[in-house]
């Protein structure tokens, strides 16, 4: 089954999406993710059939980079690339975000963007991760297309405030699932990138490399920030 089937089945509600919405969303999965981490850890064998287990057990993994206290900002991307390489299929959120101008990239712009796109997953996730705190996560519910995708229901039980309904959308490869989309009340975060890439490239009179001329800048930034923190860590 395609990326797109399985955005299509079951469809969440249309929302309007933003740069600001989208790093909204990104922030809300960083924070899911350190809730997950904080609570016990899973047994070391996942049943490969069940899309919940899965979840809950990728959010477990988290465990191993962000309760080590010691490691530098550069050791913690690095650990955290690893786990998002492994519970996302990162190439096929990219692949379908860039849309048909995937078509028209040269090899060279597809490679290049590959490992900006990656960069960019990595850069946000792991620089939002510290800030945020809360009570756990609970699976709520699962929905199954003929054993090759699943959307998993969940809720981040915050401390304060009302609960956030997040649903993750899985693509089986092999004996195992992958993580295509995350949709935050109701918004996909992968729906959110392409919108905006769209933007980019269409304001730039179909122009790919006006795309990686801002993925070039956001990953300079990045590394900025990693520099930074490192340094105030001494």
């Amino acid at each position: 089954m395609t990326m797109k089937a399985a955005l299509s089945t079951p469809r969440p509600t249309a929302r309007p999406t933003s740069r600001r919405s989208f790093t909204r969303g990104l922030a809300a999965v960083a924070a899911v993710l350190l809730l997950a981490a904080a609570g016990p850890r899973p047994a070391a064998a996942v049943e490969p059939g069940d899309p919940a287990a899965f979840v809950r057990h990728f959010g477990a993994q988290a465990m191993a980079v962000l309760a080590d206290k010691g490691l530098a900002g550069a050791q913690r991307e690095q650990a955290f690339r690893g786990l998002l390489t492994a519970g996302f299929d990162i190439k096929t959120i990219g692949r379908f975000v860039l849309g048909r101008y995937w078509r028209k990239a040269t090899e060279a712009e597809r490679a290049e963007y590959g490992r900006l796109f990656e960069d960019l997953i990595v850069a946000t996730y792991a620089h939002r991760l510290s800030s945020y705190v809360g009570a756990g996560l609970k699976v709520v519910g699962v929905r199954q297309q003929d054993g090759k995708s699943a959307l998993v229901a969940s809720r981040f039980l915050r401390a304060e405030g009302e609960p956030v309904q997040l649903d993750w959308r899985l693509l089986r490869r092999g004996d195992t699932w992958r993580i295509v989309d995350v949709v935050v009340e109701g918004m996909s975060m992968a729906l959110s990138q392409r919108s905006e890439f769209k933007a980019v490239i269409r304001g730039n009179g179909g122009r790919i490399e006006a795309l990686l001329e801002q993925l070039r800048e956001k990953a300079r930034q990045a590394k900025s920030r990693s520099v930074q923190k490192a340094d105030n860590t001494e």
